[in-house]
């Protein structure tokens, strides 16, 4: 099947002006590669060229990009690693042909999708802020080596805290990845804003005489947990927030006094009429200010249009929404704006079409106006296919075939392959969930199912005749087994498989029966997944967010899935329920698979876990068995057969002897974009 760039979703676009008149910006490539285009503004117009890749490091398709420029000319642009997590840094100078390549910056680990703020002080140094995988708001500082002479390496300080979250109301901690606004008004004050895991909005400053302060709240502010908050300075010492609510409203507040520490309350922009269109929860609204005082700001609506308000030098409040004709992206996309030059603006989107679309603040009878848009050169953005239908199965399901037990993985008549319900790998060996014999098992790659180490699950399930062992992930260290009767996840380090490192985190028994068969961790946002997998007491095409450290549901980020209809062997329709296991990849796929005992249902599907289309499915079959049931699925670079495969599908052949249990393993003609 064909997927347009933005079925998958589309990212938000990077834009500074590092002088008068130059414009950059950047953007995440479908391949992962960090990409980048520039401009310098003439009579007739500007004059783009790129899109020029900056290599070295993938990340993760529609992940953030943050650019900042310390000097004139310098561009500095950071992103998280796709492969480990980690911040990193690249750089331009006047005279260089290329960025320099990408450096870590320390050893902070967060998600995939995590915002890193940066904010360029007068004083020479860069201030970075993110939270770490767990949602800990950190901070660290960067130095160039030789000021003003043409230095090209940083020295960055060790990531460190930032305040612990606390009273007033709300936890230690915030959704994993929560953005931090920065904002420095001055050399010497700077401020920074989140909002919590309870959705309160957070402020804090420092200041040397006031140092570094803790979180207060601004007027009691709540809105969606993790939502963005943005800033902008539009003359000294003047500071004005932004947070679009769950209430569809955009809100904004303001210092009383320029350098003060007080605030005005909050108030709607255009809070009546047509120009209330809804905004979704967690909007990014951009906001620039091209003239000391006046205020533009730009948001996408629930329909993917854009808007923009203005507030005019000298107002108190906003005027009304109006329209950005010609101009769509998806709902919640982001909007950069940026201003060259005194009086000047232009601000830029990703479009449905996947192409960097732009408009230029002009004037028209002496009143300001945006261009129509157009797009920036031809390169295209947003999630690409992985072309579903191509999977081709590399070994083999005939018993009489000598190859048939060349597989990634089989075992067979054990006790614990005997109702095995799941394997996760952490990209050295594989991990085996059994509901047979309530273990799990740390298994070698050689095929022979060799036994590293074995682990008796949690022993409340294990004397539970009814408790159930379901499919388990590996994610970040730790294995996350999904447990019914009683209803929780089990969470095992790995590394201490044979110790005492686990912990269990109970759910109140669910209605019905279908609640946690399988989970598993998402690494863009950090969030653990599971649903109700026969449909008993919910959707199964919900995949229901929780937070996985305290198993607290985290309904903001679940995920809405859409289905295409995947027909079996003799033309049936396969229902979207019964699902086993699944997988999320760094690139952002969910992959589901379902499999109930009869040659009618096992099948696999592929979606977006950014806005769930799905990008297509296909039968699995029988594989020579007559009670062969899919339970779960799992990622990996492998040789099968003289073959590289990715995507590894469990069987569990239900015989009258002890259950066996074998990995279908399938290569994926575009390995680099699943």
């Amino acid at each position: 099947m064909t997927a347009t760039p933005a079925d998958g979703g589309v990212g938000p676009v990077a834009a500074l002006s590092r002088s008068n008149d130059h414009l950059d910006i950047f953007a995440v490539g479908n391949d992962g590669v960090v990409y980048t285009a520039g401009c310098k503004w003439k009579a007739e117009g500007p004059d783009w060229g790129g899109w020029w890749p900056i290599p070295g490091v993938k990340v993760a398709p529609c992940a953030p990009v943050t650019a900042v420029s310390l000097y004139q000319d310098w561009l500095d642009v950071f992103v998280v690693g796709r492969d480990d997590g980690h911040v990193y840094h690249a750089f331009w100078r006047p005279g260089m042909k290329s960025f320099d390549p990408w450096h870590q910056v320390g050893d902070l680990v967060t998600v995939l999708h995590a915002v890193v703020s940066a904010v360029a002080w007068p004083e020479d140094r860069i201030s970075l802020f993110a939270t770490d995988h767990h949602g800990l708001p950190m901070t660290a500082v960067g130095v160039p080596l030789q000021p003003h002479a043409g230095a090209f390496s940083f020295l960055w300080s060790a990531w460190s805290d930032l305040p612990p979250l606390g009273t007033p109301k709300g936890a230690k901690r915030t959704a994993p990845r929560t953005p931090i606004c920065a904002i420095s008004p001055t050399a010497q004050m700077l401020h920074f804003f989140l909002v919590d895991g309870a959705g309160n909005l957070r402020w804090g400053w420092w200041h040397p005489t006031y140092k570094l302060t803790g979180w207060a709240a601004i007027h009691d502010m709540a809105t969606t947990p993790g939502a963005p908050v943005s800033a902008v300075s539009r003359s000294h010492s003047t500071v004005d927030i932004f947070v679009a609510s769950q209430d569809g409203l955009v809100y904004t507040t303001r210092l009383k006094e320029p350098g003060g520490m007080k605030w005005h309350f909050w108030v709607p922009i255009g809070a009546i009429g047509f120009d209330a269109l809804p905004v979704p929860p967690r909007s990014v609204v951009a906001a620039v200010s091209p003239v000391a005082d006046e205020v533009d700001v730009f948001v996408s609506r629930e329909d993917g249009s854009i808007a923009t308000a203005r507030r005019q030098p000298g107002g108190k409040l906003f005027g009304t929404w109006q329209p950005l004709a010609g101009a769509k992206t998806l709902p919640c996309a982001p909007v950069a704006a940026v201003s060259r030059a005194k009086g000047k603006a232009d601000i830029f989107a990703l479009g449905t079409d996947g192409r960097v679309m732009t408009s230029t603040r002009r004037f028209f009878y002496a009143l300001p106006v945006f261009s129509s848009w157009s797009p920036v050169k031809e390169q295209v953005f947003g999630m690409a296919d992985p072309a579903v239908a191509q999977w081709n199965q590399v070994d083999s399901n005939d018993y009489g075939d000598p190859a048939y037990y060349d597989k990634a993985f089989y075992a067979e008549n054990y006790a614990w392959s005997n109702e095995a319900q799941g394997i996760a790998t952490d990209g050295k060996v594989w991990y085996l969930s059994s509901n047979g014999d309530k273990t799990i098992r740390k298994i070698a790659w050689d095929k022979t199912a060799t036994i590293l180490d074995k682990r008796v699950v949690w022993p409340a399930v294990s004397k539970n005749a009814d408790g159930h062992v379901g499919a388990l992930d590996y994610y970040d260290g730790w294995l996350y087994v999904a447990i019914q009767h009683p209803w929780g996840v089990w969470k095992v380090w790995a590394a201490d498989f044979t110790g005492k490192a686990s912990e269990w985190y109970p759910l109140a028994e669910p209605e019905g029966s279908g609640l946690l068969a399988w989970c598993a961790v998402n690494p863009l946002n950090g969030r653990l997944y599971t649903n109700y997998a026969n449909g008993a007491g919910g959707s199964p095409k919900t995949l229901l967010a929780y937070d996985r450290d305290t198993l607290q549901r985290a309904p903001d980020d679940d995920v809405f899935l859409a289905p295409v209809v995947v027909l079996g062997e003799k033309g049936k329709a396969i229902e979207f329920t019964e699902t086993q296991g699944a997988v999320f990849t760094r690139n952002g796929r969910a992959i589901v698979v379902r499999g109930y005992q009869d040659d009618e249902s096992n099948a696999v599907w592929c979606f977006s876990s950014l806005t769930g289309h799905c990008f297509g499915g296909r039968y699995l079959g029988d594989f020579g068995s007559v009670e062969a049931e899919v339970e779960s699925v799992a990622v990996q670079k492998l040789k099968v057969r003289g073959v590289v495969a990715h995507v590894h599908v469990l069987e569990l052949d239900n015989d009258p002897d002890p259950d066996d249990c074998y990995l279908h393993s399938f290569s994926v003609p575009f390995p680099g974009v699943l």
